[in-house]
Parts: structure tokens; sequence; C-alpha cells
């Protein structure tokens, strides 16, 4: 320490095991397996624990938690990921239901994330041009490897093609960002380049889009969906898209094999529109889906179009 100073002070729990520490709007939160404490002060004289808990959930590990323009994220011991959405300290004050539980579409998935390998669940903010993400990587209970991406403007998750052990962001040029992830055969790959640096002339990875079951504000009132449409930065990116619908399916995350919507351009835009066939349901899920290519393009918006269904009219039978 600078002139020799030094503040000590213990955790209030001295049987804990701290998993995780990392700096977010002044102050260190310092989590275990079940709390994040905030360690504030600003100077060597003042520096102190709170007294209360902040979050009453703990931390998966110590690359679990990641510092994002919308909050503090992190991944639980109890495999949650949460967004604290606050900058201020919350200096004893405990706020843990405050907190925002973003990975609530994926909480099937992260269940399966290998519990000797918590230590090693990785988070990482990126955000470069049109990006702006939050990556998550892990190992399942099958030692089979995730990468799993929330994109902050669309609110939805999108899992890449390769899973990767490790996360980083690199700036291979002034103002230029790369995600690289580091493969458990030893390799580097870059996950996402808009520069042009490393892509060349290589094909894009494949994708896969599924948000979460979709109840139009109301699961116990059916629907009739109508139609969905999203607008594409270029036409030629049409002919890699596919997008499939299942009508209350019985599991989300194994529904079988779905019902293409026929996608056609409306005239004198990029807009696509398909209508969907005899389509009534309490819940519905769309899954679009980009295949590998050339394309460097992206979807602008997606809507859905639907309507709800009046009561039933029920038969009376005279004896």
């Amino acid at each position: 320490s600078p002139g020799g100073q030094v503040n000590e002070c213990s955790y209030p729990d001295e049987s804990d095991e701290v998993r995780a520490m990392r700096s977010w709007g002044d102050a260190l939160y310092i989590g275990t397996e079940d709390e994040v404490i905030p360690l504030y002060g600003e100077s060597f004289d003042d520096f102190a624990l709170s007294q209360l808990t902040a979050f009453n959930v703990g931390i998966a590990g110590r690359f679990a938690m990641e510092p994002t323009p919308f909050g503090l994220a992190f991944m639980s011991y109890d495999r949650k990921l949460y967004l604290y959405p606050s900058q201020g300290v919350p200096a004893n004050v405990d706020v843990t239901t405050s907190l925002i539980e973003i990975g609530r579409p994926l909480r099937t998935k992260l269940e399966a994330i290998k519990a000797s390998d918590l230590d090693n669940v990785r988070l990482r903010y990126y955000n470069w041009g049109r990006r702006n993400w939050l990556s998550l990587a892990f190992q399942d209970s099958s030692s089979v490897y995730h990468t799993w991406i929330l994109d902050f403007e669309t609110r939805g998750w999108t899992e890449l093609s390769r899973g990767v052990s490790a996360l980083d962001v690199w700036e291979v040029s002034s103002g230029k960002r790369v995600l690289i992830g580091g493969g458990t055969d030893g390799f580097l790959w870059v996950l996402d380049d808009l520069t042009g640096t490393y892509a060349g002339s290589g094909n894009y990875a494949a994708a896969t889009f599924k948000p979460a079951l979709m109840d139009f504000g109301d699961a116990s009132k059916k629907h009739i969906p109508f139609y969905i449409e999203f607008e594409l930065s270029d036409e030629a990116m049409a002919a890699d898209i596919t997008v499939n619908y299942w009508l209350d399916p019985e599991d989300a995350d194994s529904p079988g094999t779905g019902t293409i919507v026929s996608m056609g351009r409306v005239q004198g835009s990029n807009l696509y529109r398909g209508i969907f066939r005899r389509a009534l349901c309490n819940r519905l899920l769309v899954e679009i889906t980009i295949a590998a290519s050339a394309n460097n393009n992206k979807i602008r918006g997606l809507s859905l179009g639907a309507r709800p269904v009046g009561g039933l009219i029920k038969g009376v039978v005279a004896a």
C-alpha cells in the first residue's frame, strides 16, 4: 500500500468462501455462494463493508460478474442470471428485490450448468457498432460448452454455433472491437467481427433466434396470430432465413418439428411478411434460423400481428 497505509476489515461471515469481486458504482462487490456485500469508501481511512447484505443470492464464480451500462450482470450460485440496474451503491440496504432476472428464457438450460465448473462461467459485455451484447459461456452437465448472446436492444437470446470456455473483447485497431472466444481445442475463435479484420471471405456462423413463449399478454385467452414480419438491411439475406412456429407446445425447449412460415417481400421495401395458417392458440413459439453465409447483414426489428378470440359458443341439445 502507498506510504504503508493499511485498512483492514473482516468479512461478516467468516465461514463463507469469497467466490468473486467486481468494482461497480464506486464500490467493490464481494460475492460468496449465498450473498453479495459491497465494500465502499473514499479513502484509506473510511473503507468499510456494508452492514447489510446487498443481494441475498450468491455468485457462481470469479468470472460471473460483469459491469454494463444497463447495470451489474451476474450469474448466481443457483444458476440464475440477474441484472442489478442501479448505478448507486446500496450501502446498508438490501436491494435483492431490485434484481431483474434477465436469464429467465434460459432457465432450464442454465440449470444444466455443470456444478463442478461454476467457477468457469463467463460473462463479457461487448459493445461496438450495432452490437450491444452480453455474452455468456458455460459448460453443461454433459461436458458440452455453450455460448449465448443477449442483445440488449431486442431483449432476445441467441445461441452461437460454437461453444467456448473463455470470452474476451479485443480492440484490434483504433475504435474497432472483436468478440473472441477461447475454444477447448486450444484455438482462439472470432465469435463476432464487424471490422472485416478476421472475417475474410469465409461464411458467418449460423444463428438461431427463439424468444420466450408469447401469450399476447393474457395466457388464459385464445388468440389468432395473423402474421409475422421483419425488415432486412439487405434483401440478399432473405435466402438465408427460415421461420418456424408452434402452437401451444408442450415442451418449449424440445417442441419437435415446427410449421414453416412462407415469408414474402412487401413491395417497395426490404420488409418481409409471413402469414400463419389456421393458427389458434394460447401461446405461440416462433423460431428464426439464419444459415451460414457470406451475407453480413441484419434483421431490423420484428413484429407480430394477432387478435383475441371471443368466448366459445356452447350448443344445447334438446332432450
